[in-house]
């Protein structure tokens, strides 16, 4: 009998400290309400096992089994998928309505109204061709458009310099993230006796981490219970696993190299310049590199094709075929879209396959700790970068041609957000405005170097450099930035006497001309100026000097007395050269009036040089053709845009009307994937939240529960003084 009042107080005793339990746990439900990342945490009563006895089994009480948290694993799984994409996309909204200010013309001038002046200027000339006051307003309109054009492209430049200082420090942020993560793991791995101990608040700090993590980087989460959770990127690379961290390494420009096997390629990549795209290059034929210069390429040189979205798509030529480029030394490198390319120190030819990837930007690396390096300490990471194989893996976002993005790469978070930005989207920005401008510059040059102002030429010295003066000019490997616009053609200069102003003529009566026939696919700038120095009039006299300095060419007149003028050209050499031109700079970022137009507005060119060669103050036809620009199509596209036939104007209006629809894109996506997330939030503070409601009344339950697990000790000691008392 006594043993079955001890078992009384004893059940009684059970029940004060599971309840007791249960109020201190409901307790700290309410203190920590108002506390980020908390997850509500119960007790799980458990009943103790019942004993074989007479009448029947007697139960033995509860007990406190342990402490769990409400958690919703797969909902929080989802959810960290959905906070990534819409940090993404709200941190992209927020960077879009930067750049839909730099070309909303609504409330201030911009590129758009100071191109119609421009060309409403060269109607003014057209008008009156002698008059100053034209010329000067046709420049200051020149200057304003050139300047407009330039700042545009100066502030997405700086913006995406303003990318790199938020990618470093959101890498810097992720890596601290995972290397605490890595270090919760264990420690939750310590604490943890599987259904008895729970270290509740160490994985609600691992959890809002995670979260943190979430915002800056798109990842997939493997929780196997205890301290054993692994966190990759959503590509699959591991970044956390249990308690080792990976780390993401930051870097500058870098080449890689990916042999096909059996390839015996000794060589080594190298580029010069700089891209937001990312260059794939893919030997289609292969061979030797070409180091003698020619061009073309002799036969069995290595020859590749170029990919700008890691082998999507290949660059293609007018005809739609993918283009083939050589693979050339150092000496005469190759021209690729923005970047020249070679290849040295080659003792071995290329095999059809080999594969070369050439970063020319800052790019994100995945690196595995096995490597035992920290890449984050190297004297020259960039290097390390190019020379290391193994444990290093190019994670940097990158969107193909048709929009999608490499699902292997980074695609959320801020850190997808600011690549994006800054590559694609900033990237195809300045793309498309370089475009315009060279468009407009070629054009605009194109008609004013067959023209004549109103003083004839003493000298003419060109504004854009040849690197390679001894390979045709119509080679990628010349470095002349004009060198696929060129044609075969003919040049055409005419004498002038410089008294007189009359066209100087030969023994026989004929004007003195000057003829230059040009083939940019045979013709180097060396055999232009041995062409033109080659030239005499009738009299066995050279009629004009041309040199090439600091690869540039130069043209005088041999005779002080004489000056000269360009009549015609039916190949676009002037306007290449950028002889007797309009504009100068080959980019939107250097677009500007050329210096000595500029500071003399008589080599404006208005008129032409006439069938007489005579070339009269009053001639129009240049500044004709000028104004009739503004409405003529053209041909405008760029690497990654096929082009089209639409006119200044009108393709300028698609790069404003891009902005604009990226820009809503990104509102809509930041409300749509925002709507999502927070969903998937309230659906996880169902579970995890802490309802003051709830805790108030499951506290008075406990209580109640408490008083009477009270009541039966009182009651069991009163059976046990009952029980002595008949002693006496």
């Amino acid at each position: 009998m006594a043993s079955s009042i001890n078992a009384i107080l004893n059940i009684g005793a059970g029940a004060l400290f599971a309840n007791q339990a249960a109020i201190q746990t409901t307790g700290n439900n309410i203190a920590n309400v108002n506390t980020e990342g908390y997850s509500r945490q119960k007790v799980r009563f458990e009943e103790y096992p019942s004993l074989d006895y007479s009448p029947g089994q007697m139960g033995q009480g509860v007990r406190a089994a342990e402490v769990y948290r409400m958690f919703d694993r797969f909902v929080e799984k989802a959810y960290l998928n959905k906070a990534s994409q819409a940090d993404r996309w709200e941190t992209q909204t927020n960077l879009l309505q930067s750049v839909e200010s730099l070309f909303n013309e609504s409330n201030s001038p911009g590129i758009a109204s100071a191109m119609q002046k421009f060309f409403d200027a060269w109607n003014d000339v057209y008008k009156n061709p002698a008059s100053s006051s034209s010329r000067e307003a046709l420049l200051s309109y020149a200057t304003t458009l050139a300047g407009f054009v330039r700042e545009t492209d100066a502030a997405m430049q700086y913006m995406q310099s303003q990318m790199d200082t938020m990618i470093t420090q959101d890498v810097g942020k992720a890596n601290t993230l995972m290397k605490e993560i890595a270090s919760l793991n264990l420690q939750i791995n310590a604490h943890s006796i599987p259904g008895s101990n729970n270290p509740n608040t160490l994985m609600d700090q691992r959890d809002l981490k995670v979260r943190e993590l979430a915002t800056l980087i798109d990842i997939d989460v493997i929780d196997r219970g205890e301290g054993h959770y692994t966190i990759t990127t959503a590509g699959g690379k591991p970044l956390v696993e249990e308690g080792v961290a990976y780390s993401l390494f930051y870097s500058g420009a870098a080449s890689f190299k990916d042999l096909k096997p059996g390839s015996a390629f000794d060589g080594d990549l190298g580029f010069v310049g700089n891209d937001e795209y990312e260059y794939t290059l893919e030997v289609v034929t292969g061979g030797d590199v070409n180091d003698t210069g020619m061009v073309p390429a002799p036969a069995g040189t290595a020859m590749f094709r170029v990919s700008l979205d890691g082998g999507k798509s290949w660059l293609k030529d007018d005809n739609g075929n993918d283009m083939l480029f050589p693979a050339n030394s150092e000496d005469t490198q190759v021209q690729v879209k923005d970047l020249q390319i070679y290849f040295s120190g080659a003792t071995q030819p290329m095999a059809a396959g080999d594969k070369f990837t050439i970063v020319p930007k800052s790019g994100l690396y995945w690196v595995s700790p096995t490597i035992g390096v920290d890449v984050t300490k190297s004297r020259d990471p960039i290097q390390w970068l190019a020379t290391s194989a193994n444990g290093l893996e190019n994670i940097t976002p990158q969107t193909a041609a048709d929009g999608t993005e490499n699902s292997r790469r980074v695609t959320g978070g801020s850190i997808g957000a600011y690549f994006d930005f800054r590559d694609n989207q900033l990237g195809q920005y300045r793309e498309r405005l370089d475009a315009f401008a060279q468009a407009l510059t070629w054009e605009v040059n194109r008609i004013h170097s067959q023209g004549v102002g109103l003083e004839k030429l003493d000298y003419a010295l060109g504004t854009y450099k040849v690197q390679n003066t001894t390979v045709p000019l119509g080679s990628g490997s010349s470095g002349l930035v004009w060198a696929d616009r060129l044609q075969a053609g003919n040049i055409t200069i005419a004498m002038y006497d410089k008294t007189t102003g009359d066209p100087v003529l030969k023994t026989d009566g004929t004007q003195a001309m000057l003829d230059v026939n040009f083939d940019p696919a045979v013709d180097s700038l060396d055999d232009l100026v041995t062409r033109i120095n080659g030239t005499l009039d009738s009299e066995g006299n050279q009629m004009l000097t041309a040199s090439i300095v600091d690869g540039r060419l130069q043209v005088a007149s041999t005779d002080p007395t004489r000056s000269f003028a360009f009549a015609a050209d039916t190949s676009g050499l002037l306007a290449g050269l950028g002889i007797n031109t309009f504009f100068d700079g080959e980019h939107a970022s250097k677009m500007a009036v050329r210096d000595d137009v500029r500071n003399n507005t008589n080599l404006i060119n208005a008129g032409r040089v006439n069938g007489g060669a005579e070339a009269n103050s009053g001639d129009n036809i240049t500044a004709l053709e000028m104004a009739q620009l503004a409405n003529k199509a053209i041909k405008i596209g760029t690497a990654t845009q096929k082009a089209t036939s639409q006119t200044l104007v009108g393709y300028y209006a698609t790069i404003v009307s891009k902005v604009g629809g990226d820009t809503a894109a990104a509102k809509y996506n930041t409300a749509l994937y925002g709507a999502m997330a927070q969903d998937l939030s309230d659906r996880q503070d169902e579970s995890s939240g802490v309802n003051l409601d709830e805790e108030m009344t499951n506290l008075v339950k406990f209580q109640n529960s408490y008083k009477a697990a009270a009541k039966l000790i009182t009651t069991a000691d009163q059976m046990l003084q009952t029980l002595l008392s008949l002693k006496q």
